[in-house]
C-alpha cells in the first residue's frame, strides 16, 4: 500500500528512479568484513532492487553477521512490516546491544526466513 500511494505521484516516481540509478554501482561489500560488531541484516524475500538472496551469500561467511529475510516483503522492510522490523531490532540489541567490543570476534552465522 505504502508504494501504491507513493507512485501515484509522478514527481515522488522521478525521484525514487533517480535514487535508484544512482545507487546501482555501488557497492559496501569489500568493506563488510571490516565491521567487527555484531550487525544485523533485514531484506525482503521480494526486493526487486538489492537480490536478497546475494544480501545472504554475501554476509553468510563473515562473523557477526545475523541475517533476516522476510517474507511477502519488498525493498523497505521498515515501511512495508514495521511491527516485525522493529521487533527484530528490539529482540536483536536487547541480546547484542551492551557487549564489550571482543578483541578477537568469534564468528557467529545466523540466517532464516522470518514468518510473521
Amino acid at each position: 500500500r505504502y508504494y501504491e500511494t507513493k507512485f501515484s505521484s509522478r514527481a515522488w516516481r522521478k525521484a525514487f528512479f533517480q535514487t535508484v540509478r544512482g545507487t546501482k554501482g555501488h557497492s559496501v561489500r569489500n568493506k563488510l568484513p571490516k565491521i567487527s560488531r555484531p550487525t544485523l541484516v533485514i531484506c525482503g524475500e521480494q526486493d526487486q532492487i538489492v537480490d536478497p538472496h546475494y544480501v545472504r551469500e554475501t554476509v553468510s561467511g563473515l562473523p557477526n553477521f545475523h541475517f533476516k529475510m522476510l517474507p511477502r516483503c519488498g525493498h523497505a522492510p521498515q515501511l512495508e512490516q514495521p511491527r516485525i522490523v522493529n521487533r527484530l531490532v528490539v529482540d536483536f540489541l536487547e541480546k547484542n546491544g551492551s557487549q564489550e567490543q571482543p578483541a578477537a570476534p568469534a564468528p557467529k552465522r545466523e540466517a532464516e526466513l522470518v514468518n510473521d
